[in-house]
């Protein structure tokens, strides 16, 4: 995997940017940091974040025991749990996914990305290891407005149907920029859920491919198709979107439906944000951490590359 990164950000890629801070701390000085002080929140494991906000707060050490007894075996807390100890279980495991179980995935990247020197680049110029591998802010929604350039057709009563389009598409745009839509989130491994947040960051992932925009190309086209009965396609590889059943869409609700499908159904959405499956990000598999239900009258849209 770390070739490809390497290839990609030489290519003009804006890198993976979503790994963690102290996984490219790692990365970039060789040395691993002190990950007590890291939020919770952040482990991506839903039971893990559950049992250590629990432990945490528990004087029934015994009730902990017998319900994340096997969390705790798999972290290699080896301890009697007891009020004393519980901050060396809840220290254990968030070692243990945040920065453990990425071994020997970890190293393995890091050794990829030696290619054509570019671990060397990274740990002279810090700052661009940190622009291309970490999490950074999600792109605003007139960035990509400004990306996505419209193609309107000839016919002035076509045209206003476009414009209506592109409405919606900006209006879309500037509640994901707010955070106002949300899905559910089922987690395959526990079962549990949560709700998801959407962002222009999913957005991007499902039409460019990645959740930032590229370098090397400098805009993506909208194209609307006011004949055909097929469903609405997105192009990530020459970035591309072409709408098409105008009718029902013209309806912002529709539009929304349609666009919400687009994102849940595309590759690399909702996955842990564990390196475990970040390294993954440049083949964007199927087989996600997340499985994200939803249901609508636009299931079976396309996302073509």
């Amino acid at each position: 995997m770390g070739p490809m990164v390497t290839m990609g950000i030489l290519n003009g890629h804006p890198g993976p940017r979503n790994l963690m801070k102290h996984v490219v701390d790692y990365i970039v000085s060789g040395r691993t940091t002190c990950i007590t002080d890291i939020p919770v929140d952040q482990l991506g494991r839903l039971d893990a974040v559950s049992a250590i906000q629990e432990i945490s707060d528990s004087v029934d050490c015994n009730q902990m025991i017998e319900k994340y007894g096997d969390l705790l075996e798999a972290c290699g807390f080896r301890k009697v749990l007891s009020v004393e100890s519980r901050q060396d279980a809840v220290s254990a495991m968030k070692s243990y996914y945040m920065f453990n179980r990425c071994i020997p995935s970890l190293p393995q990247f890091v050794e990829g990305i030696k290619f054509h020197g570019m671990l060397d680049m990274l740990r002279k110029c810090p700052e661009k290891a940190y622009s291309y591998l970490m999490q950074t802010e999600h792109v605003d929604s007139l960035t990509i407005k400004g990306f996505f350039k419209p193609v309107f057709s000839s016919d002035k009563a076509e045209e206003e149907d476009e414009e209506v389009i592109l409405c919606n598409f900006h209006q879309f745009l500037k509640k994901l920029e707010r955070a106002k839509m949300s899905c559910i989130s089922i987690d395959a491994e526990t079962g549990s859920s949560s709700e998801v947040n959407l962002n222009t960051g999913h957005f991007l992932q499902a039409l460019i491919g990645c959740p930032a925009l590229p370098s090397c190309i400098t805009e993506g086209i909208i194209t609307f198709d006011h004949k055909s009965d097929y469903l609405t396609t997105v192009n990530t590889c020459a970035p591309s979107i072409n709408f098409s059943k105008l009718s029902v869409i013209k309806n912002y609700s529709s539009f929304e439906e349609l666009m919400k499908n687009i994102i849940v159904g595309s590759y690399g959405f909702r996955r842990e944000y564990m390196l475990i499956q970040q390294l993954y990000m440049f083949r964007a598999p199927a087989e996600a951490g997340k499985v994200l239900l939803w249901k609508g009258p636009f299931r079976g849209h396309g996302v073509v590359c």
